[in-house]
């Protein structure tokens, strides 16, 4: 390559100043050449020898321009810079970026520069950007474009499942940040929302919960989730005692009213449950009865009461006499017929006038029920034998003596004592065989009670009969 190229400045006013530029096609920095045009001056000539092998691109401008210091002119028309309106989309992380060769109008030699090339999430909206365009001789132009920075990427919604727990009065609520599982956006999140934050009683079990996410742009996006609704408190137990009476068959009943003072729980009306609602003569004195309440998520609680039951009209043990008469009067247990064991009701030894409280004392006619094993051990005439003892004696006696004809299949009382006598009880199988038994157990008396079994009285005597 030349060092130096010349320029013809042909046509040229004489005056006018003159600026050129030489730049190569591979990339060098340019030589400009400025000065003014004189009668002798005709062409001007430029040093490129700084500039890179390839080819030459040459620039002139001829025109009036001021005076600078070195009396030398230089090219003072300012070139005319164009400007459009753009609009940019933020991208993942929030940014967005301008380029000068991005529409608006380029000129060859002429350098652009914009007063913004980057723009993030606080620049949504429109902003005035300015464009400088400066040719080589420093003449600069501006022009204004309105960038237009967009948001079009939704949020990401991200939900939780979530369990919540009714209180006293039956209610239970949710926030945005019980749900929200880190939701995110690529600038950040304006608002957050839920479709239901509030749950009751009726909505016991999953509920389908919608999060709402929006961002700066208006963006929205959505997930759902499911909230659980527990109910683990138990109802408040209200109960009280109470006594009750049987009737003359000996039954009472009571119900849930009868103990229940006003239970509540926080969900309705819970479901009321007595352990015991009957009561018979097995029952009389105090029963611990238990109410029980179970609400509608099956929690359960329970309070105790004291029902007493008493039966003083009612004979529970059917032995004639009231449950009072026996209680109050006569001292006799309620619950069992024969206080004393004797075998003989409390009832029958009452109307007989013989004592229901003495094993001994009592009406040989009377005899109802079966003796009780404290008689069979009694000694009642006092002679070291029980009467299960005595009843074996009379019965190897009277076979010893051959009174075969009256068989003695069973004794109920042998040697017992009644008002001063002794009393022999055998089954009546010939009614003249009376005479026998009495010949057998000497001194015959006379015979006090008729019926199945026949009582004969005899003196007592050295042997004891």
């Amino acid at each position: 390559m030349e060092d130096d190229i010349s320029l013809s400045l042909s046509g040229a006013t004489i005056g006018d100043h003159y600026c050129a530029v030489i730049t190569d096609s591979d990339g060098g920095d340019p030589v400009v050449v400025i000065g003014t045009v004189s009668s002798s001056l005709q062409s001007i000539s430029a040093d490129v020898s700084s500039l890179i092998d390839g080819d030459l691109t040459v620039t002139l401008w001829v025109g009036s321009g001021p005076q600078v210091s070195d009396n030398s002119y230089k090219d003072t028309v300012a070139p005319t810079s164009l400007c459009n309106d753009v609009t940019v989309s933020l991208d993942a992380v929030g940014n967005a970026s301008i380029a000068t060769t991005d529409d608006i109008t380029d000129s060859a030699n002429l350098t652009f520069e914009l007063s913004e090339y980057s723009f993030t999430c606080n620049d949504i909206g429109e902003m005035t950007v300015t464009l400088t365009v400066t040719d080589e001789c420093g003449n600069e132009d501006f022009c204004n474009s309105t960038v237009t920075v967009e948001d079009n990427i939704d949020p990401d919604a991200l939900c939780t499942d979530h369990t919540v727990y009714l209180d006293a009065s039956g209610t239970a609520s949710v926030t945005v940040d019980d749900i929200d599982d880190g939701s995110n956006d690529n600038c950040s999140i304006e608002s957050r929302s839920l479709d239901v934050t509030s749950f009751s009683c009726s909505d016991f079990g999953d509920n389908t919960v919608t999060l709402t996410v929006e961002d700066p742009a208006g963006n929205t996006a959505t997930c759902t989730c499911t909230v659980t609704v527990e109910d683990t408190l138990l109802s408040v137990m209200s109960c009280t005692d109470l006594s009750v009476e049987l009737d003359e068959m000996g039954i009472a009943s009571i119900d849930v009213s009868d103990v229940d003072t006003g239970t509540t729980d926080n969900c309705g009306t819970p479901m009321l449950q007595l352990s015991q609602t009957s009561f018979s003569c097995s029952d009389i004195g105090e029963v611990s009865v238990s109410l029980t309440a179970t609400d509608g998520s099956g929690n359960s609680n329970n309070c105790e009461v004291t029902v007493t039951v008493s039966g003083p009209d009612t004979d529970c043990d059917g032995d004639g006499l009231t449950n009072a008469e026996e209680a109050d009067t006569y001292s006799t247990n309620p619950l069992e017929a024969d206080t004393d064991g004797d075998g003989v009701t409390d009832g029958s030894e009452v109307v007989d006038s013989s004592s229901p409280l003495e094993i001994c004392d009592y009406v040989y006619s009377s005899v109802t029920l079966p003796k009780g094993e404290a008689w069979a051990d009694a000694d009642c005439d006092g002679d070291r034998r029980s009467a299960v003892h005595g009843q074996h004696r009379y019965a190897q006696r009277d076979e010893a003596h051959g009174n075969r004809g009256i068989a003695i299949v069973r004794c109920f009382t042998t040697s017992i004592s009644m008002r001063g006598v002794r009393c022999f009880y055998a089954p009546l199988l010939l009614l003249t065989d009376y005479v026998t038994v009495c010949a057998h157990l000497k001194r015959p008396a006379p015979v006090f009670g008729v019926g199945l079994f026949v009582c004969i009285a005899c003196r007592r005597n050295s042997t004891g009969l």
